[in-house]
């Protein structure tokens, strides 16, 4: 043990400066990770947004619409509504939908699917 001694002293004489070196001073904690944006379409376009949450939690007042095929409407909100998760589907009818959504209305409803569950609601 005796022989040992002095090799721990010379280990912990040239560990302690070289520790506290390696220590930071002070308490600095970095912030939370933030994903990257990737290019402008990343960016979320809250007035969009607003307006499909509307729609979709039934907030907003529609009028009775025929521009375009209804029919074709009503079958896209319909896979749109099977993809929804659980407890979303139990909230909301989307193919109720079909024929009271204006052009800019359908795109909102789409960017608010997209962004809040990842479902995409083809044009």
């Amino acid at each position: 043990m005796k022989v040992f001694a002095p090799f721990i002293l010379t280990l912990l004489l040239i560990a302690m400066p070289s520790g506290n070196r390696l220590g930071a001073s002070g308490c600095y904690t970095g912030g939370p990770f933030v994903p990257p944006v990737q290019g402008k379409e990343q960016c979320l376009d809250s007035e969009k947004y607003e307006v499909g949450k509307q729609i979709f939690t039934g907030k907003m007042r529609l009028d009775a619409i025929s521009d375009g095929d209804v029919e074709a409407m009503r079958k896209k909100l319909k896979i749109a509504q099977e993809q929804l998760p659980e407890h979303a589907q139990k909230t909301v009818d989307l193919p109720s939908l079909a024929g009271q959504l204006d052009p800019k209305q359908w795109n909102a409803l789409a960017y608010y699917l997209l962004v809040r569950h990842k479902i995409k609601l083809d044009p």
